[in-house]
């Protein structure tokens, strides 16, 4: 693991003036953070960043599509797939999936298909799995119609995108995908909880939370089962261990979600924000629940679950509206009580260091 990411939301970055100081804040919608710390802003290695920057796509993707529903025109969730076997690497085939839907929506059969269905454009997301077969990347992409088609023009559709999938496959080594499954489609006003596009985005963005089926597991389980292995003291499994650095490993730089050219300038205003621009700007108006010093920080950083702790009793306290001079003392007590007990045990492990030193130097001189 990168040390940004290790270090996403402990180390300290400089503000104004070149002050230090690490801030509880809590915003409008809820949510509590620590302002003044370093964000990694990886969408694949870090679970933080990674909620963030999908729930903020999300809103831009779901923005997009209600736009696009109001005024009348069709969306579809078109998933595409690729057959894989235990054994084969990660690059190689979420290469092949980026590269095959690129090359579907290239040359003049496409701009016949575009025409002919009335595409407007689209937005596309990778998502992965492993399991039994090894790694399973495959696309999820929402394809904008200018009006939604009869369920006969859509299963053509899904033919013809099959059919230009199939052939990008084969070309680049893979057997051909699964004739029923290797492509899918659904109407976005048929799929019973998308409502208004919004079930569309989250299908496409929102995937920290989700879980594999069939016996498959995400690279996000991958990574909570080495952290249970490494919280109950036991070893990292060594497959779970390999997986997780070649996820890290390959997926670095790699797009969250991409947007055909114009398409998101047809309904949004502004330019695209980055993924670093998007963990470090401040949603709303926020308020301070807590200013810690830089020495105490580093204390508290040692120390995982108070850092939790913290942020579950501001969110606790944001949604009871308890936010005043109360709730501030309240939360700087559990700090200087942690960093009470923290300091104490440094002493007495110190203490004991010296005194079984002093034991086996009397030891020593004795024999």
């Amino acid at each position: 693991m990168r040390s940004s990411v290790a270090n996403c939301g402990i180390l300290l970055a400089w503000g104004d003036g070149g002050s230090r100081t690490v801030r509880l804040m809590v915003y409008p919608d809820g949510n509590a953070s620590y302002s003044g710390v370093m964000r990694c802003a990886s969408p694949w290695e870090c679970p933080n960043c990674a909620e963030r920057l999908s729930f903020e796509r999300g809103k831009e993707c779901q923005d997009v599509l209600s736009a696009h529903l109001k005024s009348g025109g069709g969306a579809y969730l078109v998933t595409l797939t690729l057959p894989h076997d235990q054994g084969d690497h990660l690059d190689p085939l979420r290469r092949a999936v980026s590269n095959g839907w690129r090359k579907v929506c290239s040359g003049a059969p496409w701009k016949r298909a575009k025409d002919r269905y009335g595409i407007i454009g689209s937005v596309r997301a990778l998502e992965c799995t492993v399991g039994a077969n090894g790694w399973h990347p495959h696309l999820h992409v929402i394809l904008l119609t200018a009006r939604w088609l009869s369920d006969g023009r859509t299963d053509e559709l899904r033919r013809v995108v099959a059919c230009r999938w199939n052939a990008q496959m084969q070309q680049a080594g893979f057997r051909p995908p699964h004739a029923e499954h290797g492509v899918t489609i659904q109407r976005g006003d048929k799929a019973g909880f998308y409502l208004a596009g919004v079930g569309l985005a989250r299908e496409l963005t929102l995937n920290t939370g989700k879980v594999a089926r069939g016996g498959n597991r995400t690279p996000w389980q991958i990574l909570e089962s080495l952290t249970l292995q490494e919280m109950s003291g036991r070893p990292h499994d060594p497959l779970d261990l390999a997986l997780w650095q070649e996820w890290c490993r390959w997926m670095r730089g790699v797009r969250q979600l991409t947007w055909s050219v114009g398409l998101r300038e047809r309904y949004l205003d502004g330019p695209e924000r980055s993924d670093e621009e998007i963990v470090n700007e401040t949603p709303g108006e926020p308020v301070e629940l807590l200013a810690i010093a830089e020495n105490d920080w580093w204390r508290m950083a040692t120390v995982p679950a108070l850092l939790d702790n913290l942020l579950d009793k501001a969110e606790a306290l944001a949604m009871t509206a308890e936010i005043g001079q109360r709730a501030r003392e309240a939360l700087r007590g559990m700090v200087e009580s942690a960093i009470g007990r923290r300091l104490e045990n440094q002493q007495r492990t110190l203490y004991s260091e010296i005194t079984n030193a002093k034991k086996a130097t009397t030891s020593r001189a004795t024999a």
